[in-house]
């Protein structure tokens, strides 16, 4: 098994964090506040346009096409594994197929009898075992993610409030 860097690690990381807050903005439910530091409003983050072009939705209950997922996952930046362990994973065993999004706190197992979607579970890269059932999830791509020439920023239109925390001595 080849080891990332802390680094590399880390830089996951922030943009898994820096997406899972660009999806809550522009999802149907957005925040009416956002709070942030100067440094991180000023990260680049990926944009709306690119974020819906190259993300894939599953839904339990629908069909899933997965020799058509499984080559998008490749070309996209995903690194196929035996076994999860780190975001931008994913591994297929028989009918059972793991993916760790980078916005993700867990792997997800996507459970498929023949073509359709029989259960979405999030669940311990530990133990292996289920932590909750979902009903749908937005994968995206790695490669539009992390290092994507086309960012924006977190426009005005939102309401942003910035702090700072000073430490005296």
């Amino acid at each position: 098994m080849l080891f990332r860097s802390v680094a590399a690690l880390l830089a996951n990381e922030s943009a898994g964090k820096r997406l899972g807050v660009v999806k809550a903005v522009v999802g149907p439910d957005p925040p009416r506040i956002l709070v942030a530091t100067m440094p991180a409003l000023l990260q680049p983050v990926t944009s709306v346009d690119h974020l819906r072009r190259f993300s894939r939705r599953i839904e339990r209950g629908r069909e899933l096409q997965l020799d058509d997922l499984l080559e998008w996952l490749g070309r996209h930046g995903w690194q196929r594994r035996d076994a999860v362990e780190l975001s931008g994973e994913f591994s297929l065993r028989g009918g059972i197929l793991d993916v760790y999004p980078l916005d993700a706190d867990d792997p997800l197992r996507i459970e498929l009898f023949g073509d359709e979607v029989e259960s979405i579970r999030e669940f311990s890269v530990e133990s292996q075992r289920s932590l909750r059932t979902i009903d749908a999830v937005e994968i995206t791509a790695m490669t539009e993610v992390v290092g994507d020439r086309k960012s924006t920023r977190l426009n005005s239109s939102h309401l942003v409030i910035s702090y700072a925390v000073f430490c005296l001595k």
